[in-house]
């Protein structure tokens, strides 16, 4: 008798932690495809920023390689 009332008194528990593991495991299954996703996709983004800051410096690419340039920055051709 003690045990079938132990047993309808942990039925409720048991079910709600069943419940929440499940819904534990299918988030999991969302947000880490998510957050790999966003690891392989940061460093790309980052480069970018860089190369864009490297353009827009003041001096241009072809001065900084030693050629001569036109008030512009553009190469001097004679």
């Amino acid at each position: 008798m003690d045990i079938s009332e132990l047993l309808q008194e942990a039925k409720p528990l048991y079910f709600r932690r069943k419940k929440r593991n499940e819904i534990i495991k299918k988030c999991s299954f969302v947000i880490v495809p998510i957050f790999f996703c966003l690891l392989t996709i940061l460093p790309f983004t980052l480069n970018n920023k860089e190369e864009t800051t490297y353009y827009t410096s003041s001096t241009s690419i072809v001065e900084q390689m030693g050629f001569p340039t036109d008030d512009y920055g553009l190469l001097k051709v004679d």
